[in-house]
């Protein structure tokens, strides 16, 4: 209820990204698609995706999301 109309926008456009361990468990992205009516996709490793993202944006290979560019 409380999302910014442009995270809405692009989860209504793209859908949902599951990352980390709980996107490896059989079954919860067809609960989550089903409760959402949205997409609902499994990132490529899961298990380690946030932590290689982490990485390369502390070597300076990815600039962070700003997802509010006012709060910033």
């Amino acid at each position: 209820r409380d999302c910014p109309p442009d995270l809405v926008a692009d989860l209504a456009d793209r859908g949902i990204m599951m990352v980390g361990g709980s996107a490896l468990l059989p079954g919860f992205d067809q609960m989550l698609r089903q409760a959402t009516r949205m997409p609902v996709h499994i990132a490529d490793r899961p298990d380690i995706c946030a932590a290689q993202g982490l990485g390369a944006m502390l070597e300076g290979r990815i600039e962070p999301l700003v997802l509010n560019p006012l709060a910033a």
